[in-house]
């Protein structure tokens, strides 16, 4: 398998980008990193740097780009059913970073993952105008965003690094799979995005055990209580018996309030997920 990265300068204009997509079409066994269009990450990090607050200029700024993309994949496809799936997810993308920039100008405060997910918008759209420029020219393609399919990184956004056991795994079953049937996987370069599934994982498996533990050690602590004051180990008043009520009183809150609680965490956990899920996918 061959990796061949395409920056910004290669893919300017309909030629250039024509020339990527002959080059792509004499080799076998190849996966397609991308950029964004020549310039475009650039000027949109300009944009965000300035703060930009007003309606007026976060609208502007969004037509400019989604011209310059949509005339972009006009000029370099034509099929016009590709153009059409093309402009679905440009739209989709569009939107996107739309919302975003508002909810910069809202709040005036742009975070690293924020800014990350903003300035991957432009390696996505790319991606997806690649994919139907090879279509176009008769070669098998399929575009991905990076973190969308397995590309996992230490969450170190504005400087992310690919964590690359698990990246290689997860992309693996992925593109084999592409590879094997001669389609071209087009991605993205890599986008900062934290392991979510990965501890979301941990905190159930660690949160059953525990709550496990939890109950059964208390459950335990009860009852040696219980057997004690019935007569065993020298009954009341004995030695056991004082340390069967220090141990009781640890063994009560284990198993009637501390271990049941896990039980909410690991719910309240799942939700969390699936509601923050979609904001960083």
């Amino acid at each position: 398998m061959k990796v061949m990265k395409f920056g910004g300068s290669t893919i300017k204009d309909t030629k250039m980008i024509h020339k990527v997509a002959d080059v792509i079409k004499n080799e076998k066994k190849v996966v397609v990193v991308v950029s964004a269009l020549y310039g475009q990450t650039n000027e949109i990090r300009e944009f965000v740097s300035k703060n930009h607050t007003e309606k007026k200029k976060v609208e502007a700024f969004i037509r400019k780009i989604r011209k310059r993309h949509e005339r972009f994949a006009e000029e370099t496809i034509s099929d016009m059913r590709l153009i059409d799936d093309v402009q679905k997810e440009l739209d989709r993308l569009i939107l996107k970073l739309e919302r975003l920039l508002f909810g910069v100008a809202y709040v005036e405060e742009l975070t690293p993952r924020t800014s990350d997910l903003i300035l991957s918008t432009a390696e996505r759209m790319s991606a997806y105008i690649m994919e139907g420029v090879l279509l176009d020219r008769g070669i098998k393609a399929k575009a991905y965003e990076s973190d969308r399919i397995g590309v996992v990184t230490d969450g170190l956004f504005g400087n992310a690094t690919a964590k690359l056991e698990k990246t290689e795994r997860n992309l693996k079953k992925k593109l084999k799979k592409d590879l094997k049937k001669g389609t071209v996987p087009v991605i993205t370069g890599v986008i900062g995005k934290e392991a979510l599934g990965g501890l979301l994982a941990g905190v159930t498996a660690s949160g059953v055990l525990m709550a496990l533990f939890m109950a059964n050690a208390g459950g335990a602590w009860d009852n040696a209580k219980k057997t004690i004051e019935a007569g065993a180990h020298g009954g009341k008043g004995s030695d056991a018996h004082k340390a069967a009520v220090v141990g009781d009183t640890v063994g009560d809150p284990f198993k009637d309030t501390a271990g049941p609680s896990l039980n909410i965490l690991i719910k309240l956990m799942a939700v969390v997920s699936v509601v923050i899920a979609p904001l960083i996918a």
